[in-house]
């Protein structure tokens, strides 16, 4: 495939280890994602990446690592407590001996009680499991 062009390219990590760019091959008619590494397995990504720090694409724009937002820390917390929640439903049978059914719906509330704690979702306490 022959490179049409490259542009904006961005250190993909703190390191510099690999450049994230857009690329446009002459074969595809549209622009494409493209990380380029010194140690791609193809000679292309190779060649990119060279290109890239030689400046031949641009400067290349410094890293920004990704800080989450509040609501997307807190789907997270809720994704991993309503997991614990699911894997703990059998806690709650009628089959279950009450001592492991109340235990475990003590434990259950302080899951659901999670978004409530002061410092929701940045400071998370979680509940100890019982034994």
């Amino acid at each position: 495939m022959q490179l049409e062009y490259a542009k904006e390219p961005v250190w993909a990590n703190a390191e510099h280890t690999m450049i994230d760019l857009t690329i446009k091959w002459v074969e595809i008619d549209e622009d494409l994602p493209f990380t380029a590494s010194p140690d791609d397995c193809e000679e292309h990504g190779r060649a990119i990446f060279a290109a890239a720090v030689a400046g031949e694409y641009g400067p290349v724009a410094e890293f920004v690592p990704y800080v989450p937002t509040q609501e997307e820390k807190a789907a997270t917390i809720h994704a991993e407590r309503d997991a614990l929640l699911a894997a703990t439903d059998w806690t709650q049978l009628p089959d279950v001996p009450e001592a492991i059914r109340e235990a475990y719906a003590v434990y259950r509330q302080a899951l659901r009680d999670i978004p409530q704690q002061v410092g929701f979702p940045d400071v998370v306490e979680w509940p100890v499991k019982p034994e």
